[in-house]
């Protein structure tokens, strides 16, 4: 073989390993919030989370239909989810610079974790690492709380800033030609 096809055989097939590594890692945007990429693997993470997170609930007293009907349900509220904790995240770094916001996460979130019984409990209903819990579960919810709590001062809740948030939101789905945002949130096609 000569010297510029096998250069261009190694190219090739380094093209491909990587996109397959891409792929199964989760290493591509599946939508775009106002500017910010949220990648496959955020999404599988959380939706993971979540359904074990529910399942616990339900103590496997589902039927498959309701589980079926749970997944869908998930699907979009973790896509939600997903948009709602971005605007959040945007809203308290230009309110208070990241580093600050980290130590206010911190503050709120590392008395629970280092709590043994809260952080068992958390891993027997989640089923998730450590990582995901932190991330998707216990600073999420601590975002939630520092921007209610500043939002407060200003005399709205979150549920009214998240409404006018999302209507001023551009967001565009990536690989999921089912779903559309409008100000209500995540929709079907």
């Amino acid at each position: 073989m000569n010297k510029k096809l096998r250069t261009i055989l190694i190219i090739v097939v380094s093209f491909a390993v990587l996109g397959m590594c891409i792929v199964s890692f989760g290493l591509y945007p599946i939508l775009i919030v106002s500017g910010s990429p949220v990648y496959a693997f955020e999404y599988r993470d959380a939706y993971d989370l979540s359904y074990a997170y529910y399942s616990y609930l339900a103590q496997g007293g589902q039927t498959a239909e309701q589980d079926k009907n749970m997944q869908l349900q998930l699907d979009r509220a973790v896509l939600e989810g997903l948009v709602d904790a971005h605007l959040i995240e945007k809203r308290l770094v230009l309110d208070v610079g990241a580093r600050e916001l980290r130590g206010e996460i911190a503050a709120i979130v590392d008395p629970l974790w280092s709590d043994s019984a809260s952080r068992e409990t958390l891993r027997a209903m989640t089923q998730a690492s450590d990582g995901s819990i932190k991330k998707y579960f216990l600073e999420h919810e601590a975002r939630n709380q520092i921007l209610s709590s500043r939002l407060q001062a200003e005399g709205l809740s979150l549920e009214e800033w998240l409404r006018e948030a999302r209507k001023d939101a551009s967001v565009i789905f990536l690989f999921m030609p089912d779903v559309e945002w409008t100000s209500e949130g995540v929709v079907s096609k």
